[in-house]
């Protein structure tokens, strides 16, 4: 004769039904506050001064101070003229997505995908060097500035148009480092944290 069901099972098979009840709810909720997080991000991607350096091509001014004046960016990092070396970054972000997984008991479980920073300097490659990231490059250190010669006039035999890499070095200078996209990455997730926990 089979064992009826205790009150201990049945609290768990409700709790269980609760949870998928409410689950389509939760996930709504969850996507309403992600979306509003990734336009968080990507305005201050859009806003940020490596950003707007980049986007401002052969001819910008180095308002990230990452060069310390000298030319800009985009024809340091040696991007070829007319390119769009951020899309792919933007590209990532709008990406992002919610997805729900399987409720265990009475708990719902939701995942937030946001681009890791793996993914961030796979899709950022160096054009001149593959299997380097430019983003790494932008947010730990580039070597080379001291031979980086610029010239609005134009260089013949530059990608960018303006900028060039010397034999000897011309000047002393050192790159400086900028906190990036991954901590715009970084600081999105602690903010969906604090909205989610």
């Amino acid at each position: 004769m089979a064992r009826g069901a205790t009150l201990k099972d049945i609290r768990r098979a409700t709790e269980k039904q609760v949870a998928r009840a409410i689950q389509p709810q939760a996930l709504s909720r969850a996507r309403a506050a992600f979306e509003r997080i990734k336009r968080e991000i990507l305005g201050e991607f859009n806003s940020h001064p490596i950003t707007v350096e980049i986007e401002s091509g052969p001819l910008g001014a180095n308002i990230s101070g990452t060069l310390q004046g000298q030319g800009n960016l985009f024809s340091f990092i040696g991007f070829e003229s007319g390119s769009r070396p951020t899309s792919a970054i933007r590209a990532l972000i709008r990406k992002s997505y919610v997805s729900a997984g399987a409720p265990v008991g009475k708990h719902i479980y939701l995942n937030f995908h946001l681009p890791t920073k793996d993914e961030i300097y796979l899709s950022t490659p160096l054009p001149w060097a593959a299997g380097r990231s430019w983003v790494q490059g932008v947010e730990t250190g580039m070597s080379g500035l001291g031979q980086y010669a610029y010239s609005r006039k134009g260089v013949s035999t530059s990608r960018s148009g303006t900028g060039t890499q010397t034999k000897n070095n011309i000047r002393t200078a050192t790159y400086s480092p900028r906190p990036y996209v991954t901590q715009i990455i970084a600081n999105a997730t602690k903010r969906l944290e604090r909205i989610i926990l």
